[in-house]
């Protein structure tokens, strides 16, 4: 929102809608959906390079990518570990639509993008799971649990990019999986109920679109950032 409360630029639909349908929106207000403007952020080549060759040389390609953060796991909540009948341990998803999906271990990622968060979190994870087969008196081995950390935008775009599903409870990798046409569905969790729910209708939108929708939203800003500077000149 411009500082005159007069143009707002709204990054998914939803949040859009609701905006139009408020009654704190003024009558001379101008709103306009922008689509998230990630999509004209400028990677670094090099940057993404390094980090798929990097995650390619880890047995990370072509696995399904799982980003959630601590305060989303655990029974009740929208990612879980459990045992199948069998014993095997499954992550265990609750999609935002209301099903549960079910994913064996060798064939994920888990990801998230907050070291201050969720280090304790990995390292509780990792050890849930060798706990689990430690107590077996089948003798099977452990699965490796892949975990990645992404601290730089490039070493998220990489790993989305190299993935075949994108499950998310965060709103940012659901924007990298468009950005590269990777199959992306939301997780449940109530604190990110608008923006998941924004962001799986903003799935409808083609990466065209969205980056020409991004090309206007730039040009109003300039148009204010001129009206702001303009102003300015006349107060002095």
């Amino acid at each position: 929102t411009t500082p005159d409360k007069n143009r707002a630029v709204l990054r998914e639909p939803l949040s859009y809608r609701m905006l139009l349908e408020s009654e704190k929106l003024p009558l001379s207000a101008r709103t306009f959906m922008s689509a998230d403007l990630s999509f004209s952020f400028p990677a670094s080549k090099a940057g993404m390079d390094y980090w798929r060759m990097y995650y390619s040389n880890r047995g990370f390609a072509d696995k399904i990518l799982v980003f959630s953060r601590a305060n989303n796991f655990g029974p009740g909540l929208g990612v879980d570990v459990v045992a199948d009948d069998s014993g095997e341990m499954r992550f265990q998803l609750k999609i935002a639509e209301g099903t549960i999906q079910t994913l064996r271990l060798d064939e994920i990622v888990v990801a998230s993008s907050s070291s201050i968060e969720d280090t304790h979190h990995f390292q509780n994870l990792k050890q849930l799971v060798a706990k689990n087969y430690i107590h077996r008196k089948d003798n099977v081995t452990s699965p490796v649990l892949l975990l990645a950390m992404c601290e730089q935008v490039e070493q998220l775009w990489a790993l989305v990019s190299m993935s075949r599903m994108v499950y998310t409870d965060r709103y940012h990798p659901g924007v990298a999986a468009r950005i590269f046409d990777v199959p992306m569905q939301t997780v449940a969790f109530s604190k990110q109920s608008v923006k998941l729910d924004g962001l799986m209708m903003l799935s409808n939108w083609s990466a065209v679109e969205m980056r020409d929708s991004n090309r206007e939203a730039f040009g109003l800003l300039e148009g204010v950032l001129r009206d702001i500077h303009t102003a300015k000149k006349g107060i002095t």
